[in-house]
């Protein structure tokens, strides 16, 4: 049996909806700080310098090569660490992918796109049929701290892809949220299944209500251990850097 703990950074970013460059401004210089306290994972939301702004995601799709993007991978790079973001990927055919990178070392491991879409027939802007590209990978990479799985937001929510990760060699989950409540349970829910740690990340701030109004998202960040018990996590509603060590646990080769 190998064992390690590996010191993770969870960030619940008070951010605006649709402020982009201010937002990323903001989401940088707290992944900075996170990275000098010495962690070996930073985590982000779920679309997390955009947000669900407008019923046309368009203008706000980015490719990897946009300047805040680079300036993750070289925060990755700089402080040896892997950085795990949330974005909104351009796909050319009037709708968006709604992404999640994963660097380590500065080196790209991958990109999980969204495959369970969250219907909202009454908003528009929260519609992920109108909005957003169905993924069809499987958003397992290998790391060098074993198998971890990225989950995105309403994919934490579905039952069945906890389900699927089942027998998979799954020695971690990451959840990247970007939803309007605090989703942990979700996460307790999955821990427990599978019987491996999970690290979630929710933004707080203004998230957009439609009509132009705005409202307080009372989203957390936190941690869960093998057993689905919530060893750590933010205040509802606060910006915080949640710092927690999580333990991997998974038989040799």
């Amino acid at each position: 049996m190998l064992s390690m703990k590996i010191r993770v950074a969870s960030v619940a970013p008070a951010v605006i909806d649709g402020d982009v460059a201010v937002n990323y401004g903001h989401l940088l210089r707290l992944a900075e700080i996170a990275c000098v306290r010495g962690v070996d994972m930073v985590v982000l939301p779920e679309a997390v310098a955009c947000g669900y702004v407008a019923a046309d995601l368009t203008p706000y799709a980015e490719s990897l090569d946009s300047p805040p993007l680079v300036a993750f991978r070289q925060l990755s790079e700089r402080h040896g660490v892997m950085m795990v973001v949330g974005y909104v990927g351009e796909a050319g055919n009037g709708k968006v992918d709604n992404n999640v990178a994963v660097w380590d070392c500065g080196q790209l491991l991958g990109v999980h796109t969204k495959g369970s879409l969250w219907p909202d027939d009454a908003r528009p802007h929260r519609d992920e049929r109108r909005l957003l590209n169905r993924g069809t990978d499987e958003g397992i990479f290998m790391t060098r701290f074993g198998r971890i799985a990225v989950l995105i937001c309403y994919e934490n929510m579905v039952p069945e892809n906890w389900e699927r990760l089942r027998g998979k060699g799954i020695d971690m989950v990451v959840s990247c949220y970007n939803c309007e409540d605090d989703p942990g349970r979700h996460n307790v829910y999955g821990s427990s299944l599978l019987g491996v740690p999970s690290v979630w990340s929710n933004r707080v701030g203004l998230t957009f209500q439609g009509d132009g109004c705005y409202g307080m998202n009372p989203g957390t960040s936190g941690f869960t251990d093998a057993s689905g018990t919530v060893t750590a996590i933010t205040a509802q509603g606060v910006e915080d850097i949640l710092y927690g060590d999580l333990k991997i646990s998974r038989e040799c080769d």
